[in-house]
């Protein structure tokens, strides 16, 4: 493997090249210091010789990060030229804010993928990068000419001592009382997808029969529509005259067409179809758990 660092305009970026796999990653930090108060925008490329569907990413990114937070994630996927001359691009763009000053770290991610048509998994790693984060400025009051500091640090300064006078009793209650993690509806809808993929073993007509149900699941819990074994077309128009978000409605009506079409059909699937499919429904469901 080849390793390639640059740096140009106060932008890092990183080149790993993976030849056996014909797919590159890059990477790029828009600065390399920032106020407390700015954000910065962290940038990953993917690039391969091929078709969009030449590469299947079938595990989220999850960065780990120092002194900084993601406050925002997309992710795109673009094609240029035609034929044995195509090329495409994927990019998956966070941007950070500083969670603390001093220096700010995003730690080497792992990219999982699966090629097509032979469904072999591989791996991409990036490297580790840094920025300098600033100490919070300094505020000048209105009155006196003296200097204070910013409200929600005084904020914070009276909530350390009220938890500081309260500590004994709350870790009393806590360690009676574990915590209990209130999961979101398309958090558990990736749960149950998750048992139906591995419940079809691959087998396309199980995993179309399981997600049917769980697509109807999904929509009945979140927006309250009663569906129950009706006809698919019925469930659609329930769906279209529903308040669900267009995107989220076009999408998941058209899973819930193919599905109730792909798991009576005697067709014989594509290699790999239901890891690519099982793919594309967790990353919708992902991305909108981000956004949310």
């Amino acid at each position: 493997m080849r390793i390639i660092i640059s740096v140009f305009t106060g932008i890092l970026i990183v080149c790993l090249s993976a030849r056996a796999a014909q797919i590159t990653v890059s990477q790029s930090l828009d600065k390399s210091e920032m106020d407390y108060e700015s954000q910065a925008h962290f940038e990953i490329v993917l690039t391969w010789p091929g078709t969009q569907s030449a590469y299947l990413f079938d595990k989220p990114l999850q960065p780990q990060l120092d002194n900084l937070k993601v406050k925002q994630f997309s992710s795109t996927i673009s094609s240029t030229g035609t034929g044995t001359d195509e090329t495409t691009t994927k990019k998956f763009e966070f941007t950070l804010a500083p969670s603390g000053s001093g220096l700010g770290r995003i730690e080497p991610i792992t990219i999982s993928y699966v090629t097509w048509p032979d469904s072999v998994p591989g791996t991409l790693v990036t490297e580790a990068m840094t920025i300098k984060i600033a100490t919070p400025k300094i505020v000048r009051s209105e009155n006196g000419g003296k200097f204070r500091y910013p409200w929600y640090l005084w904020l914070s300064a009276v909530v350390v001592v009220v938890g500081a006078a309260s500590g004994v009793a709350y870790w009393r209650i806590k360690a009676r009382h574990p915590k209990v993690v209130v999961k979101s509806i398309p958090e558990q809808f990736i749960e149950r997808l998750a048992q139906v993929r591995d419940e079809a073993a691959g087998d396309l007509k199980r995993f179309q029969t399981g997600l049917y149900k769980q697509l109807v699941w999904y929509v009945n819990t979140r927006y309250a529509l009663g569906l129950g074994s009706q006809p698919t077309d019925e469930i659609i128009q329930v769906i279209d005259r529903c308040g669900m978000p267009e995107p989220e409605k076009s999408t998941i009506g058209a899973w819930l067409i193919r599905a109730d079409r792909e798991k009576f059909s005697p067709a014989t699937p594509m290699p790999g179809e239901t890891i690519r499919l099982e793919a594309e429904v967790r990353e919708f469901f992902e991305k909108m758990i981000v956004k949310e």
